[in-house]
């Protein structure tokens, strides 16, 4: 698997000048079959409209999900990729949702009494709620990733982009993005 020492993303305006879009959600699809992928999201643009992935970054990811074996991480087959925009209307859903489930965790003898009907034994309870505490804070720094995401507030000209990275030297891309206007 090849992977670029570095990945940048600008937001351009459509006459290729940068466009400083803050707060825009990405995503890349890393193909490992013909019919499976890893997905590497989301990384969002700062306020200059730019986005800046490393390679280690992507494989801390990819160890961390634990799908890819070592030999695929350390062989040179050219990798085949897909960068895009995450659609705006599943981004607001998506953040409706993490911020229901970030109300659920609040509730701890809701908690506790779901454990219960679970049938989880007494003696693992205490167990239980410490897993549920750090998935807890591991969805509240997701939740703090995505909370000002844009995506439902602009117009993407080409929300992806496909290839194969054949070198693992810096690769760079652009994305055509416009702010809406708001009808007054």
């Amino acid at each position: 698997m090849i992977i670029p020492e570095k990945i940048s993303i600008q937001i351009t305006d459509k006459d290729g000048n940068p466009n400083q879009i803050s707060n825009v959600l990405f995503g890349c699809k890393i193909y490992l079959s013909e019919n499976g992928w890893h997905n590497y999201s989301p990384f969002k643009s700062d306020a200059s409209g730019q986005v800046i992935v490393t390679h280690e970054q992507i494989i801390n990811v990819i160890n961390d999900t634990g799908f890819v074996q070592e030999e695929n991480l350390l062989s040179s087959e050219p990798t085949t990729f897909e960068l895009h925009v995450w659609e705006g209307q599943f981004t607001v859903e998506l953040i409706q949702r993490v911020c229901q489930l970030l109300q659920l965790y609040t509730d701890e003898n809701g908690i506790r009494d779901d454990l219960r009907k679970r049938k989880v034994l007494e003696a693992n309870i205490p167990l239980a709620i410490e897993i549920i505490n750090n998935k807890a804070a591991e969805d509240k720094a997701f939740y703090e990733l995505i909370k000002n995401a844009v995506n439902n507030s602009i117009s993407v000209e080409n929300n992806k982009i496909r290839g194969t990275w054949e070198n693992s030297l810096p690769k760079s891309y652009e994305f055509v993005i416009q702010l809406m206007e708001h009808e007054k």
